[in-house]
């Protein structure tokens, strides 16, 4: 482990030993809560007393961030291992994807899909020697966030020779398209912008370089800033304090009844859930503190955003969950790996099947992570039977009452189910997690295969009432409409509630 003294490191380490908190705990909120102090300097340097030009401002905003960042990875961390593996990574992708971005003929179309594999090398090594990393723990997740970065950045470089091919790139893809390759300064304030820089959420360059340029001063509406951090204190705090009170070493220990053991599960894998709305909350709010999120079409700061708690906590099924939880993780996996694989394999399955292995490998090395990947994948397909052949039954215009029984119950199975999901996701090994699943009867999981066994047996059925939908030609075809059509729709929610 590469180390060196510095009085930063120093100073915390003997200022905070007597707490007895994690080294992860620790300087993950040490980060987040200095990285305000930060973008008050930011605001202050350059939008109070606007130093430099026009034209030299943005290189300086880059050296800012660039210092801050390093502040982090050198200063706090003391991790200068951490620091060189990120800045390989990062700058061999920056120029193996210049020299194709600059070439003349015909692109190298594997590009991205060599660099992911070899991210994906870098991030697995990083997880499986962490300790030989001055905190391993925090910079094993900046590794994570950089991985998505710079595999959505080799996409965005290739995607300008598609860009006049009709079909050939979705509406989002084609927005995120690089047609300016940036400097190697611009490039490694990107990396290391402070505020995101642990905890993500990941996003595209194109929406950082507009902000670098602009910093979207001219807003009309008010900045959620402050609104979010309050959430993110709210829900850090209540993780930690019903931890407390019910640690999953209570459901290992007692003997409860079925009932309460799945409400156990539930209330247990909510409150995991609060430590990432916590986080992810307070980095939303820093970036917007800045004004890095607003979307200038559509008036709003929903371009840097990770997690919908309203839309998770009482999603109605499996899909509408996954949707609205980790949202950064998801734009990611498909529309640059689920996407892209099966536009050149025409196999819907099988882009599957790689989407979660790369997902599974980015989480890391314990056991309990591909346990919970591989039953997330499970449910999905339960629900994709459910939703096609169960489901319309209620949907009978004359009989509302059903579809609202219906609808509250697929509430409290799918919350019981995530519960359940997410449990080795907690507890991390294969003994634990088995233990806990044998204590309800492995239940969700009798329930998907008899789903899975009737399904032949199934006829989809049409409302009456409305009118017959067209034949869906692919599973690809039918999670994006749906996608697209949901998202739509809880965006016109949030704007109603605000």
């Amino acid at each position: 482990m590469i180390k060196f003294y510095n009085p930063i490191h120093g100073f915390i380490v003997a200022n905070t030993a007597h707490l007895g908190v994690p080294n992860e705990i620790l300087f993950f909120a040490i980060v987040l809560l200095s990285s305000y102090f930060f973008n008050f300097l930011y605001l202050f340097i350059f939008n109070k007393l606007k130093v430099g030009s026009h034209d030299t401002r943005p290189l300086l905003k880059q050296i800012y961030i660039i210092s801050v960042g390093l502040f982090y990875i050198l200063g706090v961390l003391n991790s200068v291992l951490g620091l060189v593996i990120l800045l390989i990574n990062a700058f061999v992708v920056y120029f193996v994807c210049k020299q194709d971005y600059n070439k003349k003929g015909k692109k190298n179309e594997n590009l991205p899909w060599y660099i992911i594999i070899g991210l994906i090398g870098f991030v697995l090594i990083a997880h499986i020697n962490s300790t030989a990393i001055a905190n391993g723990e925090v910079m094993t997740g900046c590794l994570m966030v950089l991985v998505i970065k710079l595999h959505e950045f080799s996409w965005n470089c290739f995607d300008l020779t598609l860009m006049n091919k009709e079909n050939e790139l979705n509406s989002h893809q084609k927005d995120k398209v690089i047609t300016e390759y940036p400097t190697s300064l611009e490039f490694l304030s990107y990396v290391l912008f402070y505020n995101t820089l642990f905890t993500g959420p990941a996003f595209e360059y194109k929406i950082y370089s507009k902000w670098i340029n602009s910093d979207n001063m001219d807003i009309n509406i008010r900045n959620p800033a402050l609104y979010k951090f309050g959430k993110g204190v709210f829900f850090l705090v209540s993780f930690f304090k019903i931890s407390e009170w019910l640690p999953v070493s209570e459901l290992l220990q007692n003997n409860y009844s079925l009932i309460k053991r799945f409400l156990f599960l539930y209330i247990v894998g909510m409150t995991f859930r609060f430590k990432y709305y916590g986080a992810w909350s307070i980095a939303e709010s820093l970036c917007n503190m800045v004004h890095l999120g607003f979307n200038s079409q559509t008036n709003d700061f929903y371009l840097i955003k990770n997690v919908n708690v309203r839309g998770f906590e009482f999603a109605q099924n499996t899909k509408g969950a996954l949707d609205n939880w980790n949202e950064s993780t998801n734009i990611w996996l498909k529309n640059y790996i689920y996407l892209r694989f099966a536009k050149i394999n025409k196999n819907s399955a099988l882009a599957s099947l790689v989407t979660f292995t790369v997902s599974a490998i980015w989480h890391g090395t314990h056991p309990g992570y591909y346990l919970t990947f591989v039953t997330g994948s499970a449910y999905q397909s339960a629900g994709k039977i459910i939703r096609r052949y169960i489901r319309p039954h209620f949907l009978v215009t004359n009989y509302n009452t059903f579809k609202y029984i219906y609808d509250g119950m697929c509430l409290l199975i799918t919350q019981a189910a995530f519960g359940y999901l997410v449990m080795p996701f907690i507890v991390l090994n294969m003994k634990d997690s088995f233990t806990i699943w044998k204590s309800v009867y492995f239940i969700p999981h009798i329930v998907i295969l008899a789903l899975v066994a009737i399904k032949p047996f199934l006829k989809q059925s049409v409302p009456k009432t409305k009118k017959a939908a067209q034949p869906i030609k692919s599973m690809l075809k039918d999670i994006i409409e749906d996608k697209q059509q949901f998202e739509q729709h809880e965006k016109l929610n949030i704007k109603k509630i605000e």
